[in-house]
């Protein structure tokens, strides 16, 4: 089972991913429950999303004891960040268009995110990020 850890500007979210699906989604609110959330949950590999710093450090325990890949704009994915800075692009908009990428996968789309701010995000080609607003 794959976890998957998504540390907003507001909130902490965390879910399971079996067979293409999520599932156990929480919401936590301290680097303990997080702590003991992924060890009740004991997964296989954790995939660690952030585009805010969690209370405490970056670098948690349980990091030490399953596969953890950091996303950011280095991490290999099935789009083309065609975008002057990609350094410079938050994490949580990486994460929208490539799951805009995966769900329409030939075509164009338009993303759309709603969380703390709205951003708004264009992939053309189903692979190719050509940039954005918030």
């Amino acid at each position: 089972m794959n976890l998957v850890i998504d540390i907003g500007n507001s909130s902490v979210k965390i879910g399971c991913f079996e067979a293409g699906k999520i599932s156990n989604p929480v919401r936590i609110t301290t680097v303990e429950s997080l702590e003991q959330e992924v060890k009740k949950l004991n997964p296989s590999n954790i995939i660690d999303s952030s585009v805010a710093t969690f209370p405490g450090n970056h670098n948690y325990a349980f990091s030490m004891h399953y596969p953890t890949l950091v996303l950011s704009h280095k991490t290999p994915l099935p789009v083309t960040l065609d975008y002057k800075t990609p350094e410079t692009m938050g994490v949580d908009r990486i994460a929208a268009v490539v799951g805009a990428s995966v769900r329409n996968p030939s075509g164009d789309s338009f993303v759309l995110d709603m969380g703390s701010c709205i951003t708004y995000d264009l992939i053309t080609e189903g692979t190719i990020f050509k940039g954005g607003i918030i």
